[in-house]
């Protein structure tokens, strides 16, 4: 729930109100990363799915926000038991198939942004979650 209130605040239109709701989203997703940072994500994946609502500037802004918030989590998701990995498999396969479907829009901004977004998962401490299952 917290989530989805302060990730919709991250969108908002004035940059003041986004960025401080991007930071406090940050920090909760920090102080417990094994609990709150996989739903938090949902909000954001979610919002990519909603095709016919989302304006251009959303768009970037929500691939932005997932992108920050992996960056903040990304030296915290280790250790983490069998449960929460199979979630984030199922996550990762949530985010991927969001990903695929905005690679066929028409304006490589878009696509590059979404390419960077499902590279995140290369990275060597998300490969190592995989590796764990």
């Amino acid at each position: 729930m917290t989530a989805a209130r302060v990730g919709a605040l991250t969108l908002h239109h004035d940059r003041e109100v986004s960025s401080t709701a991007a930071m406090g989203l940050q920090q909760f997703v920090y102080i417990n990363a094994r609990d709150n940072l996989i739903p938090s994500m949902y909000f954001f994946v979610d919002l990519l799915g909603d095709v016919e609502n989302l304006m251009p500037e959303q768009l970037l802004k929500t691939a932005q926000n997932i992108s920050f918030m992996f960056d903040t989590v990304k030296d915290r998701v280790r250790g983490f038991d069998r449960e929460w990995i199979e979630q984030w498999s199922g996550f990762r396969e949530h985010v991927e198939s969001h990903v695929l479907a905005w690679l066929t829009h028409h304006e490589s901004w878009l696509r590059d942004e979404m390419l960077r977004l499902v590279n995140t998962f290369a990275d060597p401490r998300f490969r190592s979650l995989e590796d764990e299952s």
